[in-house]
C-alpha cells in the first residue's frame, strides 16, 4: 500500500477490447517467503485477470508493465464482501441453530449451506459491485541504463 492510500499491484497488459483494457496480475500466496516453498505444492501462484474500462486504451499496449491501483477504502469494500460477511453469516447462523435445538454436525453443515443464497446474490449483483470498484490504470516509468 502506498502512502496516499491506495493499494497498487503490478500487471501486464494481456487484452484490449475497445474500452476494457484487461490485466494480468500475479496473486502469491503468504508462502512466498518460506524456505521450503519450492518443496511445497501449497505455494502456488495464480494469475488474476483485471478488468478496467478507460477511455484511454490506446495509450496502452500488449504485454506492457503496468500497475493498478485501488483506494484503500474500496479494498475494505471487497474484504467485507468477500470474506468479513460470509463469516458473520456462518458464526451468526451456527450460534442460532445451536440454541434452537439443532445438534453441532447438523447446525454446521446448514450454516456453511446458507453461504449458497449469499454468493448467488453477489453473483446477481456483480454487475453493480463492480461499479462500486473504481481501478485506476497507470504506466510504469521506463529508465534507461545508459
Amino acid at each position: 500500500m502506498s502512502a496516499n492510500n491506495t493499494i497498487e499491484h503490478l500487471g501486464v497488459v494481456s487484452d484490449i477490447e475497445g474500452t476494457v483494457v484487461k490485466v494480468k496480475i500475479e496473486s502469491n500466496t503468504a508462502c512466498s517467503s518460506c524456505h521450503a516453498k519450492k518443496a511445497c505444492l501449497v505455494a502456488n501462484k495464480v494469475d488474476k485477470i483485471i478488468e478496467i474500462n478507460t477511455e484511454f486504451t490506446d495509450r496502452f499496449k500488449l504485454n506492457e508493465k503496468v500497475k493498478i491501483c485501488l483506494k484503500s477504502s474500496d479494498g475494505f469494500k471487497a474484504l467485507f464482501f468477500g470474506y468479513i460477511a460470509p463469516l458473520i453469516i456462518v458464526v451468526l447462523s451456527l450460534l442460532i441453530f445451536t440454541n434452537i435445538g439443532f445438534d453441532e454436525i447438523k447446525a454446521g453443515i446448514i450454516s456453511l449451506i446458507i453461504l449458497i443464497p449469499y454468493y448467488i446474490i453477489l453473483y446477481l449483483f456483480k454487475t453493480q459491485l463492480k461499479n462500486k470498484f473504481t481501478f485506476e490504470l497507470k504506466k510504469l516509468l521506463k529508465i534507461y541504463n545508459e
